[in-house]
């Protein structure tokens, strides 16, 4: 391992990082979490979600992804205060 951080440039990693980092990067190319929780062998996906360390970048577009799909759906366009639906 100090061999591949050293060519890396690395000043710090180990195989528990890698192992949160490639979690991270499968779940941000849209891996499942249950298949995450699968792969990583864990019991609870609270676990998981404990595991992955997903930017607000990335957040933020799964958010305006879910809301233009909403926003499709009979000209949904969100909450509007005192609305009933």
């Amino acid at each position: 391992m100090a061999g591949a951080r050293r060519r890396a440039g690395l000043a710090h990693a180990s195989c528990h990082e890698l192992r949160h980092t490639c979690f991270t990067r499968l779940r941000e190319a849209g891996m499942a979490l249950e298949a995450i929780q699968a792969q990583a062998g864990h019991a609870s996906i609270e676990t998981t979600r404990l595991y992955l360390h997903l930017s607000n970048t990335w957040l933020a577009a799964e958010y305006a992804k879910a809301m233009a799909v909403l926003d499709a759906v009979d000209g949904w366009a969100g909450p509007v205060a005192g609305e009933q639906r």
